[in-house]
């Protein structure tokens, strides 16, 4: 084969066309075309953003915010973007909440809801939500050769269905769904997350959206809004934190609610992240005690129960849990897989011997997501 010549392309498990395998001599020769930007520094087209955040933290309002700046080619926060049309898939606001608080940013934003008349459409699916793999086929069908140029979908906990946020395997398989509309579109693609319950200063960047690890890896670029310690209870003012894979890094930045409808930068220090009242500043072994008490717990009612209290990272929480273990604080039983505090064995008769699943990623004893809200 030449240094210029392609192998021949395979096909996927779906049958699609594998592209072909290329020397680098020919992508010297034939450069891929660069994809342009959407948010400058930030997204570029056909690739995923993440943007999370605590419940009730707005993140409904700044998305929104997201899509009016895109459709108008006005800067978002500190980014300038890029205009292109714009869609906006809404699966949790009834329809008139949805348009009565699009006309409210609009206002904030003096911009008249006309200059996206035709550059922004929007989706209320709220009712009509299904298994991503129900819907994503029927997205792609309605979307495809639209020109969108940004999709925002809201909330992505909502089209979860059967499968547990909680294992990489369900989330992966989400994330490859809902990558072929970006691919298949060309549209930049932006996904709102949630994050687990309890205080997250002490979680590292990244590991505060609830659910699998694959959140964070997945996307291109995932962005943390996390309450500071300078706002009220309201989540007044936020820290911006922006993980990135396409761009170089962006310093972390402080935004505070303007009390009507926008967040805007502020001047505040964005490493001063709201802590819970009492709450030391650093965890130990003790902490995972604490929460365990005298009871049994499975791994993972006791990781959601320390990261609840607590806010113990998982990756913390692991740790700590392995500490416990060899210097034998906590056993794990024979008999039905759980942690306690007093060694417990099988019986001699070996009845009553449960199914043992417990680990990073189990599901233990259900999904929360029913109860969050992307508002």
């Amino acid at each position: 084969m030449s240094a210029t010549n392609n192998t021949t392309p395979g096909v996927d498990k779906e049958g699609k066309q594998l592209p072909p395998i290329r020397t680098i001599g020919n992508i010297v020769k034939n450069p891929p075309r660069e994809r342009r930007e959407v948010i400058k520094g930030i997204l570029k087209k056909s690739s995923k953003m993440g943007f999370s955040g605590p419940s009730k933290a707005r993140k409904t309002w700044q998305l929104m915010n997201l899509a009016i700046s895109v459709a108008t080619g006005q800067d978002w926060l500190k980014f300038e973007t890029v205009r292109t049309k714009v869609l906006y898939i809404n699966l949790e606001l009834h329809e008139d909440t949805f348009f009565s608080r699009l006309g409210s940013i609009c206002e904030a934003m003096e911009t008249p809801i006309t200059e996206i008349s035709t550059n922004m459409s929007a989706w209320c699916l709220r009712g009509h939500a299904a298994a991503y793999n129900e819907l994503v086929p029927q997205i792609l069908e309605e979307v495809r050769d639209r020109g969108f140029g940004l999709i925002i979908f809201d909330p992505t906990y909502k089209i979860l269905g059967d499968s547990d946020e909680n294992k990489a395997g369900d989330i992966t398989k989400l994330m490859n769904s809902l990558e072929a509309i970006s691919f298949e579109t060309g549209a930049a693609f932006v996904m709102a997350y949630h994050f687990s319950k309890g205080n997250k200063a002490q979680s590292q960047d990244g590991d505060k959206t609830s659910g699998s690890g694959v959140f964070f890896r997945d996307p291109d670029a995932l962005i943390e809004f996390s309450p500071q310690a300078d706002g009220d209870d309201s989540n007044s003012i936020m820290s911006v934190t922006c993980i990135l894979r396409d761009f170089a890094p962006v310093p972390k930045f402080s935004v505070e609610w303007d009390g009507k409808a926008l967040f805007n930068v502020s001047g505040h220090d964005a490493s001063k992240l709201k802590k819970s009242g009492g709450r030391p500043s650093s965890h130990s072994e003790q902490d995972l005690l604490d929460v365990l008490r005298e009871r049994e717990l499975s791994s993972t009612e006791w990781q959601q129960e320390c990261d609840e209290d607590k806010g113990i990272s998982r990756p913390t929480f692991f740790r700590f849990k392995s500490t416990l273990e060899k210097s034998d604080r906590v056993y794990k039983s024979k008999l039905n897989g759980k942690y306690s505090t007093t060694a417990r064995e099988a019986s001699a008769t070996g009845a009553g011997m449960p199914h043992a699943g417990f680990g990073f990623w189990s599901s233990g004893s259900g999904s929360r997501t029913s109860a969050w809200s992307a508002n």
